[in-house]
């Protein structure tokens, strides 16, 4: 993030924590671990794509320079191990290579979730999970309801209360076309199908702890 984006970023925490009166570091830490920045451009995968692609060649890369690096002789793996300029030269490339291979994984995750069919709004769900982890965090009731006698269907629970205002602090824009278009800044998307997936997802969850 820039300088600007993190001041903007900072004044959304804070503005969201506020609403809920909970403490910042519980929002900064659930937006952090959901991965919400991965989405800044709505449905926009391009460069996610390209990342992907980067990190699984650069652990190719690596995984084929620790098995080389590894039938050096012994004798010389001792000698690197007690020379002052390269001691942890072998342990520092598969510690290298294991931290690449995360990377891939879990960028490749979050390509799969924008890959998902039907017109997701990626960043709008995840804005929805963020509440929902938040309020549970918070040991807060989750239920979902509309509000039947509003013509704009406004939210009629705490948690879709929060859903809907969330979407405003974090700007989860409309989408304007297919993958990698371009933001619409003429509207927030609306909070209600955001909402209830993050709803059904809980409930899936809890029937299979049960």
């Amino acid at each position: 993030m820039s300088e600007s984006e993190l001041e903007i970023f900072d004044a959304s925490i804070k503005l969201f924590a506020e609403y809920l009166k909970c403490d910042p570091s519980l929002v900064r830490e659930v937006y952090r671990k959901i991965n919400i920045d991965l989405h800044t451009n709505v449905e926009d995968t391009v460069e996610l794509r390209r990342s992907v692609e980067i990190y699984k060649d650069a652990s190719k890369l690596a995984k084929r320079l620790r098995k080389v690096i590894s039938q050096l002789p012994e004798i010389e793996k001792t000698v690197l191990s007690l020379s002052d300029s390269s001691p942890d030269l072998i342990p520092n490339i598969s510690w290298i290579e294991k931290d690449l291979k995360e990377l891939f994984d879990g960028r490749s995750w979050h390509l799969d979730r924008n890959r998902t069919k039907g017109g997701r709004n990626i960043k709008a769900d995840l804005v929805a999970e963020m509440v929902l982890a938040i309020m549970v965090s918070l040991d807060r009731k989750v239920t979902y309801g509309v509000d039947n006698y509003s013509e704009a269907e406004e939210p009629a629970t705490e948690f879709t209360r929060a859903v809907k205002k969330a979407l405003e602090i974090f700007r989860a824009y409309k989408k304007t076309g297919e993958l990698g278009a371009k933001l619409d800044p003429g509207g927030i998307i609306h909070w209600r199908q955001p909402a209830h997936k993050a709803f059904l997802r809980m409930k899936g969850a809890t029937k299979k702890e049960k």
